[in-house]
């Protein structure tokens, strides 16, 4: 109740009590209670009340710091932890967290009890007994009742940690942070010697993709047009998946390729192709695959695919070649697995394999697509590129996507059930639409978003040149990280970024850097014009009051830099 009223001091009356009583009485209350149950033990031990406050102050204090500190990385092996703890998003709820939470308050009850049970066995009554006499005598405490509950608990932990360990650790491949380096560190070495091998480049790709969000489950056929852009030829094709997905088949003009060798550890593939590929040729390489997620994790909210709200990366798609990114990246660590130690994070200057590549993605240049996406009747789809149809069929809602021009090869696709706010303005002399996919329960600042993507648009196709797309996106997504990502003509936002924020001001930055008074400028910017100086006043007068010392007089602006 205290923080209810903090709430409405602050101005704040959206309360969800649902929410409240969940988190409260839910997911603390039992660890409360697991707690007492622990202190009885503890007391029935000790027979001391100070002794006991002091072991079990010093346990909880040392458990949280084995914690936060990654010593016990799995819940399990941490009394009255569990998963999902800081995990609840508007958007999402607990996700697969409610579950996961049952099972572990399941399990650590069952331990509980069965100690609680020991320590009144042990529990001091009458003169002061000590503990070994107390032991002694312990036959002369057990009842069948309390006999049949310490068997009844212990049965039940233990029954509990098996489907714990067989959702956590087998079907959700949960590993520790060693486990995780040496894996990074045996694909290094594995695989490092294909660094440089000839793979193919995709030009172009179209893309079939369902969402089942309730089964958390993505099915997709892609057709992959690539081309063989080095000086080499082709006959063979490495390719890797996603983690928890699979590669159901992989075909060149409908024909199946042969599959030379498969790690099933590693995700890494060897497929011979039918004929050579030679330098600039090209084929369509045609792949069907799914991605699945079941059960719980001992952490990991599995953002790609969710009940509302997943964020599906394009590392769904298969990826050619050997993956830099899945190398062990910490040097201090490389030397015990032995590796040598990175020199430098991007390639060599001088590497011309990589100065024929884009940062974003090595797999493609500039690709032009096609994406036809399906999700449940009530959520709703974002995705990169311009709408070209938006269709229901038995059920279900379909959207048709195609790239306006070529881009990196890097988006994501989100499902969820959206609200949405639309506006037109023209940009530079043409129109553009600007629309808002947010949570239903989070409408508080859309129209001072639209209102300063709007002027932002505007600011920048000054500075920049036209926006070269018809449309702009700005889509939520849960809060389970605080990255923010700008994909084409798509950005996404996390929930705590603007959409539940205080309003104060729209403010664009329109400076490359924001001096203060005795600063000097950056070499990359001019003195701002009459016009822009008062409006940059304009935009900084509000906020005088919070910071006295911002003055125009060593403000910069950048300079108008042509669209690379």
């Amino acid at each position: 109740m205290f923080g209810v009223g903090v709430q409405a001091a602050k101005g704040y009356y959206d309360f969800d009590w649902m929410v409240y009583g969940e988190d409260l009485f839910i997911r603390w209350l039992p660890k409360y209670v697991l707690y007492i149950l622990l202190t009885v033990f503890v007391a029935g031990l000790t027979a001391n009340r100070y002794a006991t406050h002091w072991i079990t102050i010093l346990f909880l204090l040392f458990s949280l710091i084995l914690h936060e500190t990654d010593v016990i990385e799995q819940n399990r092996l941490n009394f009255m932890f569990s998963p999902g703890t800081k995990m609840n998003t508007d958007m999402n709820g607990n996700g697969l967290f409610t579950l996961a939470h049952g099972w572990y308050m399941l399990y650590w009850f069952s331990l509980a009890v069965s100690l609680c049970l020991v320590g009144l066995w042990l529990w001091q009554r009458g003169t002061l007994t000590p503990l070994g006499k107390r032991l002694a005598h312990l036959k002369k405490q057990v009842s069948p009742v309390t006999l049949v509950l310490f068997v009844g608990g212990l049965l039940g932990f233990g029954f509990c940690g098996q489907r714990i360990y067989q959702a956590v650790n087998v079907d959700n491949h949960f590993q520790t942070n060693e486990e995780a380096r040496t894996e990074a560190a045996l694909y290094e070495k594995t695989y490092s010697s294909y660094r440089y091998s000839p793979q193919p480049t995709i030009s172009r790709f179209n893309l079939q993709l369902d969402f089942y969000p309730a089964e958390r489950n993505v099915s997709y056929t892609t057709q992959l047009h690539v081309q063989n852009r080095t000086l080499l030829p082709m006959d063979t094709l490495h390719v890797e998946w996603m983690d928890f997905s699979a590669l159901r088949s992989l075909s060149v003009n409908g024909k199946p390729l042969s599959l030379l060798r498969q790690d099933t550890t590693l995700r890494h593939a060897l497929y011979r192709l039918p004929r050579p590929l030679l330098p600039n040729d090209s084929l369509i390489v045609t792949a069907v695959g799914t991605l699945q997620h079941t059960g719980y994790t001992n952490g990991d909210p599995q953002p790609e695919l969710t009940f509302n709200g997943s964020f599906l990366p394009s590392g769904i798609l298969p990826y050619f070649g050997y993956d830099p990114r899945r190398e062990l990246k910490e040097n201090q660590y490389r030397p015990d697995y032995g590796l040598a130690k990175l020199t430098h994070r991007l390639p060599a200057p001088t590497d011309q394999r990589a100065s024929q590549q884009l940062f974003a993605s090595t797999q493609a240049l500039r690709p032009d697509y096609i994406l036809t996406i399906s999700t449940t009747d009530g959520q709703r789809i974002v995705a990169p590129g311009k709408l070209e149809k938006e269709w229901q069929q038995q059920g279900r809602r379909y959207y048709r996507f195609r790239s306006e021009q070529p881009t990196a090869f890097s988006f994501h696709l989100l499902s969820a059930r959206y609200a949405v706010k639309k506006a037109t303005d023209r940009i530079a002399g043409k129109p553009v639409a600007i629309e808002l996919y947010y949570h239903p329960g989070h409408p508080y600042n859309t129209s001072h978003l639209l209102t300063t993507a709007r002027q932002a648009l505007d600011t920048l196709s000054r500075w920049l040149g036209p926006y070269p797309y018809t449309t702009l996106r700005i889509a939520e997504r849960p809060r389970y990280d605080e990255e923010l990502f700008a994909e084409d003509n798509v950005l996404v936002l996390p929930e705590n970024h603007g959409w539940i924020a205080t309003y104060v001001h729209p403010v664009i930055w329109i400076t490359c850097t924001l001096s203060l008074r005795d600063s000097s400028p950056s070499s990359l910017c001019s003195r701002p014009t009459s016009a822009e100086r008062r409006a940059i006043h304009s935009l900084l007068d509000p906020f005088r009051t919070i910071w006295p010392c911002v003055s125009l007089s060593k403000h910069t602006v950048p300079k108008r830099f042509s669209t690379i």
